[in-house]
């Protein structure tokens, strides 16, 4: 398998997660918000080749990716696979002098002491002063690829109508701005089940 410069990723992200819910929802809703902003982002589930075996695919992608994103829970910290993840990317780092990996907070944990030095981005306040997916975004600055086509999942449970208004759509909107802001942005694409409203989002 060709090998890829460090200088040159071919991922923005690469997404690290435990299997297991709600760890599972969080990564893929991660993943549709980080390719809305126009991001490239990697994922084991999408992006690992069928024919490989699972621990050469997984340095693959941590090597390739800009930063590596664990996603932190008492489930993520019980797993092998995940934490190997992590110590090859915190390894990486220590040898080419970088910060790459990111801890995703989505439970408060016990953090073992090679993670207790990074701050990570923490999703469990309920009353952030800033939104933490905002905070994320402006971590990674411009896409390093061209990104082309984006897509936003939306949620079915969060829209809600009054009047003339659109309520509850504020980071939709702003991820929708994120990729539009982006020239490499040409196409953008909204998934979500039937009547929930993405009309009623692209309209505004």
């Amino acid at each position: 398998m060709p090998t890829t410069s460090p200088q040159q990723p071919v991922y923005d992200a690469f997404i690290s997660y435990r299997h297991q819910e709600p760890d599972k929802t969080f990564a893929r809703d991660m993943l549709a918000r980080l390719e809305a902003a126009g991001l490239k982002v990697a994922i084991d589930e999408r992006d690992f080749a069928p024919n490989e075996q699972f621990l050469p695919e997984m340095e693959r992608c941590v090597k390739e990716s800009r930063f590596t994103l664990a996603v932190i829970s008492p489930r993520y910290l019980g797993s092998g696979n995940c934490l190997e993840e992590a110590v090859i990317c915190k390894v990486l780092d220590m040898g080419e002098r970088k910060r790459r990996l990111v801890p995703l907070i989505i439970e408060k944990v016990e953090m073992p002491t090679w993670l207790y030095t990074l701050t990570g981005i923490n999703f469990t306040d309920k009353d952030p002063l800033i939104d933490p997916h905002q905070k994320l975004l402006k971590l990674f600055g411009r896409p390093s690829s061209p990104g082309g086509r984006s897509s936003a999942s939306v949620s079915p449970t969060r829209l809600r109508h009054g009047a003339d208004h659109l309520f509850g759509r504020d980071e939709e909107l702003a991820l929708l701005d994120a990729a539009w802001a982006n020239p490499k942005t040409h196409i953008q694409t909204i998934v979500a089940w039937g009547g929930v409203g993405k009309t009623s989002l692209v309209a505004t």
